[in-house]
């Protein structure tokens, strides 16, 4: 019989990174096991800024991991529980990016998120200081928040709670920040979500192209907002989205 632990592809890890506030911030690991790894990935999660967890991409970090990537979800400041203005989440970010640059030294490093997490990624690697010191391999995007000024009025509640006014709405807006020689992207959204509505990452992905940037959107007929983790429909979107983004990390003729 084989030793489990000789099956064992990966390890996960509980630790922490430091916020520019000072503080711990978690931050939950997923590396390899035997092997340097041929690529990292940061995701951030989603929850509106102002709830979620560094736990929600851990069964897409393990997957990542069980194929030989670093993969590493993160927490940040959430509004009202630290951090007062979504610029403070954007620093944690930052933070967060450093650190696993430094756990990974040399390698690929890919950033990404869900929903309000995929826009802080974005915004981190799309403006300085993070956008012009370093280079990305890529940006792993689901769901997206990418307009921070959607004139509906749940947007309009959004950035109420967030003490957004219209320029910084704009400023903190990944499609309003998209640039010649941003990283290349892949983006999972389903049609049927009704809080990033599907026809913004349309203008977000014609808007990369625009300028030179290569970005492919993966559409899923029907699917909802956070469509992508475990158990939120069918079974396919998460399978699908977890390997298509594995195949964006590790064979460069996809993206």
């Amino acid at each position: 019989m084989t030793d489990p632990a000789q099956r064992r592809t990966h390890d996960t890890t509980r630790t922490a990174y430091t916020s520019p506030a000072g503080g711990s911030l978690p931050l939950l690991l997923c590396a390899p096991s035997r092997s340097r790894p041929a690529a990292a990935v940061l995701l951030f999660h989603g929850g509106g800024w102002q709830t979620g967890s560094a736990e929600q991409f851990a069964p897409q970090c393990q997957a990542l991991a069980s194929q030989g990537i670093l993969a590493a979800g993160a927490g940040y400041r959430l509004v009202g529980q630290g951090a007062a203005t979504l610029s403070d989440c954007l620093d944690d970010a930052r933070a967060a990016i450093e650190h696993v640059r430094g756990l990974a030294p040399g390698v690929p490093l890919f950033v990404g998120g869900g929903s309000a997490g995929g826009q802080l990624a974005l915004a981190a690697a799309l403006t300085p200081p993070t956008a012009d010191e370093h280079s990305y391999a890529g940006l792993l995007l689901f769901n997206p928040v990418v307009d921070l000024c959607e004139p509906t009025g749940t947007w309009q509640t959004f950035r109420e709670i967030l003490g957004l006014d219209a320029r910084t709405a704009a400023a903190l807006s990944p499609l309003h920040l998209v640039r010649p020689g941003a990283p290349p992207a892949i983006v999972f959204h389903g049609t049927a979500d009704a809080l990033v509505p599907i026809h913004s990452v349309r203008h977000f992905r014609d808007a990369m192209r625009a300028v030179g940037n290569a970005c492919r959107l993966v559409e899923y007929e029907g699917a909802p907002h956070g469509f992508f983790n475990p158990g939120a429909g069918e079974a396919r979107w998460h399978e699908e989205t977890t390997a298509l983004a594995a195949a964006f990390v590790l064979e460069p003729s996809t993206r």
